[in-house]
């Protein structure tokens, strides 16, 4: 089996999630070694599975999604996880947001994702925050 990561490794990082390029060739490559492979490509991501079938239709390949918590088998079936309370890292990452500028939080179904890399001077304040 062939698992690949989706961002940074299948398509390059953007500076937002909904911003990434799929290289016109990447859909072609993937459903040959799929082919070849007889089904075992997987590819793992944070992102939801339908961001992902989004990015890579046609194919429905085999994925785990939102780091495991969303995952679809190879014969097609989708299963997900019961999803974690959430609510108080939500809170937390929205306000860390809202008081500071360029900081983006992705509320998913089983986590939530606070991006900082457009300003990474911030990180250590938002494991503080997130952590303590």
């Amino acid at each position: 089996a062939l698992f690949l990561d989706f961002d940074g490794t299948l398509v390059d990082i953007a500076t937002r999630p909904e911003l990434v390029v799929v290289p016109p060739e990447l859909i072609d490559v993937l459903r040959h070694l799929n082919d070849r492979l007889d089904g075992a490509v997987a590819i793992v991501s944070g992102r939801a599975l339908s961001d992902l079938d989004r990015f890579l239709s046609p194919l429905n390949l085999t994925c785990a999604a939102e780091h495991g918590a969303q995952h679809r088998l190879a014969g097609g079936e989708v299963a997900q996880v019961a999803a974690p309370d959430i609510h108080t890292v939500a809170g937390i990452a929205l306000k860390l947001a809202s008081q500071h500028d360029g900081l983006r939080v992705e509320l998913k179904s089983a986590a939530v994702a606070l991006h900082y890399r457009q300003v990474p001077a911030l990180e250590a304040l938002c494991l503080r925050r997130l952590l303590c």
